[in-house]
């Protein structure tokens, strides 16, 4: 276990690397961005060279920034002329509330659903959930977050569309509702369909049958030893649906406002904002090798088969 928690540093440190190479591949420098179309004089443009090492090679500049990058400094942003430090501690509690949000709304529907369509197996109510999660599985998000501000917050006016204030609880939730249901319904259909498929197989498992001979209550049976080897699967599929979570909340992140990190990548993709793109990029990737690290062990936790040494 301590060697798979290790093995995140060199993950982290290629990387980074991989993000810093693309970024200087993209065409476009930071004094063609600062200079906006505007004539700057040679010796602003030599200073702006020193300044971004692009008068180095491309290996010296990395050591540069990870130099900066390791004490807490990822440079300022091109457009707002701020620490991309401060902009990012703005925009990650934004993020991670959706993101915890969207991953309770989640569950919250697929282990009922999942467990239910177990329970009842080639029933109706089986094919029913099968075909609800079918559903579910076909609409893209972006048709998802359409409906929901239409009907919700423009027909009905029960949520606010766009936007998220801090003022109080209630206000958080009220703006938060519709991005947490539009990015937890698109995890839903592959969490009740793994859950499902992990419940019917345990349940038919020799180990649950003599459990049952010997008398044990069958809501033990479920909850310690059916319940707990199927969340196995659905903890692991975490790990697979974890690029869908980061990449939809940067879509839900911008189009219904939230100033997270989608709304800042997207900002400084669009400004070509060097400096803030290649942190939150990095950011990104870290949040998603943590992430898996964290259903490695978690997965191990609930199965000791699948730990990792």
């Amino acid at each position: 276990m301590t060697t798979r928690v290790l093995s995140v540093i060199p993950v982290l440190l290629i990387a980074s690397i991989l993000i810093f190479i693309a970024m200087r591949v993209l065409p476009g420098d930071p004094v063609s961005v600062l200079a906006q179309g505007t004539p700057i004089t040679p010796q602003q443009r030599a200073a702006l060279t020193q300044e971004y090492h692009l008068d180095e090679s491309i290996p010296a500049q990395y050591v540069a920034w990870l130099g900066n990058a390791v004490t807490g400094d990822l440079g300022t942003s091109l457009k707002s002329n701020q620490p991309v430090t401060e902009i990012l501690g703005r925009a990650i509690p934004r993020t991670l509330l959706l993101l915890a949000g969207a991953f309770i709304v989640s569950l919250l529907i697929s282990l009922p659903l999942g467990l239910l369509a177990a329970l009842r197996e080639g029933r109706p109510t089986d094919q029913l959930v099968i075909s609800l999660t079918m559903l579910l599985f076909a609409v893209p998000l972006f048709i998802t977050c359409v409906l929901a501000i239409y009907v919700f917050s423009y027909q009905l006016d029960l949520f606010p569309a766009f936007g998220l204030e801090f003022d109080s609880f209630s206000s958080v939730v009220q703006h938060m509702i519709l991005p947490w249901i539009t990015l937890g319904l698109a995890l839903v259909a592959a969490q009740t369909a793994t859950l499902r498929a992990g419940l019917v197989d345990a349940l038919h498992q020799d180990y649950i049958v003599m459990a049952q001979s010997r008398g044990i209550p069958w809501r033990t049976v479920l909850r310690r030893h059916a319940l707990r080897s199927a969340l196995v699967p659905v903890v692991t599929l975490l790990g697979v649906q974890l690029s869908s979570m980061i990449v939809g909340s940067v879509f839900v992140d911008y189009i219904f406002g939230l100033g997270g990190l989608g709304s800042v990548l997207v900002n400084a993709v669009s400004f070509r904002d060097l400096p803030l793109v290649q942190a939150s990029v990095l950011l990104v990737s870290a949040f998603f090798i943590l992430a898996n690290l964290a259903v490695d062990l978690v997965a191990a936790r609930l199965d000791p088969r699948y730990a990792v040494r």
